[in-house]
């Protein structure tokens, strides 16, 4: 087997990224040992030295945890000490909040949309799924989420798409895609009549509206979406890397 991928995705990324979802859907448990650096080789029939990045590049990221002698653990803390780079994981933000969360299906259908196509890189007549949810924190709501994908990528994903498991990952368990890279586009505006009702908010309460563009594990854009976050429960947080999280107000 080729040590490259395609053209452009080293095989050490591919098999960072496939062992990574086998902890995301939870086919790896919290705790379990992986499979030693000479069984990786011989289930992947590559070098050692290519496991060896897709294991450090796992463990850089916290998914995976190295014990001297004993070998390489799924990180129990994987999920927490993962990075939220904005409300992408909305499921993962809650749980590191160690508060309870719910997403609220309000809509979901298939339409066609040019300017959301191009985004994707699809042709203008082809179908999108469209998902709009309520996200909420200990009951109160704090995001609006619209979420166009392109249809022929995700068969069936209407129906399997609900309110007890984040998209991403019904992405990752039922179709073996991963968000790996977004683009995110960031304005303040105030709340419109229906983002109020939703929201629960008055016309005084401003708003963060996110939109952004997502690409799976092989740099191909997988969804577009437009997030719309109170402005008076959350601040968002940018660091000189210019990465940015949000925080829930003090």
């Amino acid at each position: 087997m080729s040590e490259t991928l395609g053209i452009m995705q080293p095989l050490y990324q591919k098999i960072y990224s496939e062992i990574k979802q086998t902890i995301i859907n939870g086919t790896l448990s919290q705790s379990e040992k992986l499979p030693s650096e000479n069984e990786l080789c011989q289930i992947y029939n590559v070098s050692r030295i290519t496991i060896r990045k897709a294991l450090d590049l796992l463990t850089e990221e916290g998914w995976v945890v190295k014990i001297q002698g004993k070998g390489s653990f799924a990180n129990p803390d994987a999920k927490l000490r993962s990075k939220i780079t904005g409300p992408a994981r909305f499921s993962e933000f809650a749980s590191s909040q160690g508060s309870t969360h719910k997403s609220i299906i309000l809509k979901r259908e298939i339409i066609r949309d040019d300017s959301i196509a191009k985004k994707l890189g699809i042709n203008h007549d082809e179908d999108l799924l469209f998902i709009k949810r309520v996200l909420t924190l200990n009951e109160e709501p704090l995001m609006i989420d619209q979420a166009w994908l392109p249809a022929r990528f995700f068969p069936n994903l209407l129906t399997e798409v609900s309110e007890k498991m984040s998209l991403y990952k019904t992405l990752a368990t039922h179709y073996n895609t991963l968000v790996e890279h977004s683009q995110k586009k960031l304005n303040v505006d105030l709340a419109n009549q229906e983002q109020q009702k939703l929201l629960h908010i008055d016309t005084t309460t401003p708003v963060f509206i996110v939109n952004k563009i997502a690409e799976n594990q092989n740099n191909l854009p997988i969804e577009v979406s437009e997030m719309v976050v109170r402005g008076d429960k959350m601040t968002y947080l940018i660091d000189d890397s210019l990465n940015g999280q949000f925080k829930l107000n003090e």
